[in-house]
């Protein structure tokens, strides 16, 4: 897992991988053509390259705009790691403090030089939860808000209340735009309404092809 890497990191990262897996495999060949043995536990895995945002990028899913209310304890024991292991069967995670990951597989099969944390990942809330409704994240954001934001929150909505009663009162045009407009501007702060919204456009407008693959 990859913390807040730019694209270009991803396709050197999986790359890189790769090539650690193929120089693993020659090495596990080696051993049991000499005799020796390799049990499945040190064989049988693979490491797949995710990447995970804890600020806001773009639409993408993030900590910041998704519902990952145990990703802290994650964070706390990881430091200022750029990328780390998970181990999901086990719940366990180890801070990779390298900046190539050629030698990956090779750590993970011998153990070499890692410090796993055992039981750390909660099944479903420690990575980020993008499910959650407009309603639901937008109390999830006001409980946690400062009190301008939660001022300027309550302005906004008295502001619509009252644009929708002209609107309503003297059948305005102008002020149906009005309300139209604001809402318009409530909802483009909205992650999980921007999340809906592109969903419903063609993929290859929104889900650009990643370097390396």
């Amino acid at each position: 897992m990859l913390l807040d890497p730019p694209d270009s990191a991803i396709g050197k990262a999986a790359q890189e991988l790769k090539e650690s897996r193929a120089r693993y495999a020659d090495e596990v060949a080696e051993i049991r053509a000499s005799g020796g043995e390799v049990t499945e536990d040190e064989d049988n895995f693979i490491v797949p390259t995710l990447r995970l945002f804890r600020e806001p990028r773009g639409l993408h899913p993030s900590i910041a705009t998704c519902h990952a209310p145990k990703f802290a304890q994650v964070d706390k024991v990881l430091g200022n790691t750029k990328a780390f292991l998970m181990d999901w069967d086990t719940g366990r995670v180890a801070a990779l403090g390298v900046t190539s990951y050629r030698g990956v597989y090779p750590q993970i099969a011998y153990e070499d030089s890692l410090t796993w944390h055992d039981d750390l990942l909660h099944p479903f809330l420690s990575l980020p939860d993008c499910n959650e409704g407009m309603l639901e994240h937008m109390i999830r954001n006001l409980r946690a808000a400062p009190f301008w934001e939660m001022f300027v929150q309550l302005l906004t909505a008295l502001f619509f209340a009252e644009a929708a009663c002209k609107a309503a009162v003297e059948q305005s045009l102008r002020w149906c735009l009005g309300c139209a407009g604001l809402l318009m501007v409530v909802l483009l702060q909205s992650p999980p309404f921007l999340r809906w919204v592109v969903a419903l456009l063609p993929g290859a407008l929104v889900g650009p092809t990643l370097p390396g693959r």
